[in-house]
């Protein structure tokens, strides 16, 4: 427990000082526990992967009017993951989601990201925040049939709950009744 406390004391501290200083692209903090990642999402299903899984798209953030200078206003870069809904283990989203059906999910945070992205850039604003994260005990890369922990994005489509919320299919029996006890 004291570990802790004083790893979560200099992380502030550290976290504190770069925002003293300037620009900060966010913080990791806050490493989560798998019933909290269970308890902040409003979809948790089994997927494949898509193939690509992964893809990316530069968004401009250039005002009109204004000539394009990519060092006075960089592209943000939006990434976007595909999955293909194996199973679900919950579903709070008041949409029907059928098996079969291809998903396409955010990295937590993108949508904040961009817009603190924005204010750096168009507007001088130097802000910070705080991430949490899930670590899980898998690379999303090496497994078939990942667990995803999800919540809606803006847009209709799903963001991560937190950094890394997946898990190994391995461990369905437990996430299930976890489910059932936090849900």
């Amino acid at each position: 427990m004291k570990k802790k406390v004083c790893i979560t004391i200099i992380t502030l501290l550290v976290f504190l000082l770069i925002a003293k200083e300037g620009h900060v692209t966010g913080v990791s903090m806050g490493k989560m526990a798998l019933r909290d990642v269970i308890k902040n999402s409003n979809l948790i299903v089994i997927a494949k992967k898509g193939k690509p899984i992964f893809t990316e798209e530069g968004i401009d953030i250039t005002p009109s009017g204004e000539r394009k200078d990519d060092k006075k206003y960089p592209t943000f870069i939006k990434a976007t993951y595909d999955f293909q809904v194996v199973k679900i283990l919950l579903n709070d989203t008041n949409e029907s989601i059928e098996q079969g059906k291809t998903i396409k999910v955010y990295p937590a945070y993108q949508e904040f990201r961009f817009e603190m992205h924005q204010r750096y850039y168009l507007k001088g604003d130097r802000k910070s925040w705080l991430e949490d994260y899930y670590s899980p005990s898998i690379k999303l890369e090496n497994e078939k049939e990942p667990i995803l922990f999800l919540k809606r994005a803006s847009d209709g489509n799903f963001t991560f709950t937190v950094i890394d919320s997946f898990e190994s299919s391995a461990l369905l029996k437990r996430i299930v009744a976890m489910i059932k006890k936090e849900k």
